[in-house]
């Protein structure tokens, strides 16, 4: 995971994945609370793994304290 302040995102990289499966991504927020991380195509709720490889952008996740 990478922090872009000039880009105001977060990207995360997540490779070994198995094209197919269904998959929820979650940020955790600084109290504990869990999120759903917005995705071009909505929330990333069950989503299908398209390749062994991703890359996710969140561009809502808070950058910095």
């Amino acid at each position: 995971m990478e922090a872009f302040s000039s880009q105001a995102m977060v990207q995360l990289i997540l490779r070994e994945l198995t094209p197919g499966q269904l998959m929820p991504v979650w940020r955790v927020t600084a109290d504990g609370a869990r999120m759903l991380v917005r995705g071009p195509e909505g929330l990333y709720d069950g989503y299908s793994i398209p390749a062994d490889s991703l890359v996710i952008e969140d561009y809502e996740a808070p950058l910095g304290a």
